[in-house]
């Protein structure tokens, strides 16, 4: 039976539900996370505490292991509703579609069946499982159910004994919407348990560490800045309120450094307003895009002109009574489409330095519409790095006027762009990498390419804008190629023009698309502002010497590399087994590409080389900018003289 499994590891991984699973809370059920030895080491499973420990668990992968034909089935369209014995529901909403089929498995033990999801009954058990009314869902599906019968009695069915440390306490806030409860506790306003953070010293690896406790923020490695705690990693969707992290941090700082693409929250900007004239010094550079958006509107590259925010009002009102303590600068990209796309800062102070990194936006929409990872680290070879680039720019820049003109910035020979040397700390598979790489015209896309290629196992892709260069592809094709097991989960707007994925489809990469956490965990309505809005890859992350790419900025498009202000930053350790946690919970979140999304990119892609275009990336994260490619210039040749008026026919002109 596990070699059975062990085969499916990938397919069986969507199956292992956990990672997206509630359970109603209407009887009072608590939850643990369990390790079972019959699926890899690595999957989650969220059970009721029913005494069985496993129990639940147990009975849904001993049904599919010993019935060849329904694993295949689940494995292929993964399970909608499962009702166990004891009476839990447990639904993957964005699952409930027609033509999907949900796992029953009647209460009193009766033989567990698949039921074809109609566009009726997807459209009633939507709405149940948002009511947490199991009965109405039961029934929907041809089945009875019992509260009263429900009080959690075992059901006979076969127990596999969990790991050593099953024990522990599921990840409650992982699992939870971006307000920071899970379903089951919706209303109550509950915080996660609370937990001593282990200290890093403890954490070489993260060898010993479950999915569960990985991806638990209340058991996630923090370090001491003055007074505060602060997480080395934070994501909004777990309900961690990022500008209150980054306010604390700065409370403890004397001095800051900020680099900001786009900027809308007043709690951060009265917070560098009231410090700066305090006697605080603080840089800050921005985009030119955002803060001069009637000058160089988004309109033109595809996207949509939004006003100068409320805090980026506030900042610019309140620079002279800061006294020159807080110096405003503004970065544009190069050319028409490039823009300085960094989020990070560096704080400076009496307790040290600190480094916050990440793809977070410092916006209200990152808050609460986004996949976003967050880091803060006092690596004093990052924070250098980070130091020198930041000088860079801001001898780009240009101090704020309101009158400033679009110009692209000035590029001196004698003054590159900043650059790190390979690492003795961070390597894959014995070949260091450098911790930090930024852009644009940095090595970025060729540090890519290496990774890319040294991949042995496992290419994991987590990207808002998933443009590859065909460098890149060449790369992924190639490592799929050497049987490198190779995925990606794109942004459900940005997918739907990345031409490029045809190319990783066709080798058969495995590719998905997902919104934002305010769709896909709490179920709001759709809307333009949910994203997924990492720029994530793993390399061999489950490996003890893997690597991944996460935190920082840059999306893969040439566009990035090459017109962009963007940094890259590459960890092993913690932060690889963290991100391997965390894309797991995200394909199981994620949905197929749907057949005609695959095939207007097809002929997209066909109207490209017909047009002979090539994508550089979108711009501003809208739709993608197109820049025709020049055909050569024709040789030029005289023209053929007029033909003289006469009865004789004249001699043909000769060309030059």
């Amino acid at each position: 039976m596990r070699n059975f499994l062990n085969s499916r590891v990938s397919r069986m991984a969507r199956l292992a539900l956990a990672l997206s699973l509630t359970a109603s809370s209407a009887f009072g059920v608590e939850f643990r996370a369990v390790n079972l030895k019959v699926i890899p080491p690595t999957a989650v499973v969220i059970t009721p505490q029913t005494g069985l420990a496993s129990g639940l668990s147990a009975q849904i992968f001993s049904v599919i292991s010993q019935d060849q034909s329904m694993a295949s089935a689940m494995a292929n369209q993964g399970p909608v509703v499962v009702l166990d014995a004891g009476g839990a529901v447990l639904m993957v909403p964005q699952m409930i579609r027609p033509g999907a089929q949900a796992l029953v498995m009647p209460q009193g033990g009766g033989k567990a069946e698949l039921v074809p999801i109609t566009k009726d009954m997807a459209s009633a058990l939507r709405q149940q499982m948002k009511d947490g009314d199991i009965a109405a869902a039961a029934k929907t599906l041809g089945h009875t159910f019992d509260a009263s019968a429900a009080a959690f009695s075992a059901s006979g069915a076969p127990v596999v004994a969990p790991e050593p440390a099953a024990a522990e306490k599921a990840p409650e806030a992982a699992l939870a919407p971006a307000g920071g409860r899970t379903r089951g506790d919706q209303g109550t306003g509950k915080a996660p348990p609370a937990a001593v953070p282990a200290p890093l010293s403890a954490l070489p690896n993260g060898q010993d560490w479950s999915d569960a406790d990985l991806l638990n923020p209340a058991k996630r490695p923090q370090i001491k800045y003055g007074t505060e705690s602060l997480p080395i990693i934070a994501s909004p969707a777990e309900g961690t309120d990022i500008s209150s992290l980054w306010v604390k941090a700065h409370a403890q700082a004397t001095a800051a450094t900020i680099v900001a693409y786009n900027f809308d929250d007043m709690d951060m900007a009265k917070s560098i307003v009231e410090k700066a004239k305090a006697g605080e010094k603080i840089v800050f550079i921005g985009d030119y895009s955002n803060w001069f958006p009637d000058k160089m509107p988004q309109a033109k590259h595809g996207g949509r002109t939004t006003p100068r925010t409320e805090a980026m009002n506030y900042v610019i009102e309140n620079l002279p009574a800061t006294g020159g303590n807080l110096e405003l600068y503004i970065l544009k990209g190069l050319g028409d489409i490039g823009i300085n796309h960094n989020k990070f800062t560096v704080f400076r102070g009496p307790n040290g330095k600190l480094l916050q990194g990440g793809s977070f936006n410092y916006t209200k929409t990152s808050q609460q519409n986004h996949w976003e990872l967050v880091v803060f680290t006092e690596d004093a070879e990052r924070i250098d790095a980070f130091e020198r680039y930041a000088a860079w720019l801001q001898r780009r820049a240009r101090k704020f006027d309101p009158k400033l003109n679009p110009e692209d910035p000035k590029f001196d020979p004698a003054d590159p762009i900043p650059t790190v040397e390979p690492s003795a700390d961070l390597k894959l598979h014995g070949v260091p990498f450098p911790k930090v790489v930024f852009s644009p015209n940095g090595q970025g896309e060729s540090i890519l390419v290496k990774a890319i290629n040294l991949a042995k196992a496992q290419l994991r892709i987590a990207m808002f804008s998933p443009f590859p260069t065909p460098d890149m592809v060449a790369a992924i094709v190639a490592g799929i190629g050497r049987k490198v097991d190779s995925s990606m989960i794109a942004d459900a707007g940005q997918v739907a023009n990345a031409t490029p994925v045809v190319g990783l489809i066709d080798s058969k990469m495995s590719v998905k698309d997902i919104h934002g956490p305010d769709m896909e965990v709490q179920h709001k309505p759709s809307n333009l502002h949910s994203k997924q809005h990492e720029k994530d890859m793993g390399f061999d992350a489950d490996m003890i010497d893997g690597i991944v790419k996460m935190a920082d900025s840059l999306n893969i498009s040439r566009n990035a590399f090459s017109h962009n202000f963007e940094n890259i930053q590459l960890w092993n350790g913690f932060y690889a087994k963290y991100f391997a946690a965390h894309y797991r919970y995200l394909w199981s979140l994620a949905h197929d590409l749907a057949p005609e999304l695959v095939q207007k990119l097809r002929d997209k892609l066909a109207g490209e080389k017909k047009g002979k275009t090539a994508h550089l990336g979108p711009w501003n994260g809208a739709q993608p900018t197109t820049t025709a490619v020049p055909k050569p210039a024709r040789k030029r040749t005289a023209k053929k003289p007029a033909k003289a008026r006469s009865t004789k026919k004249p001699a043909r002109a000769r060309t030059t």
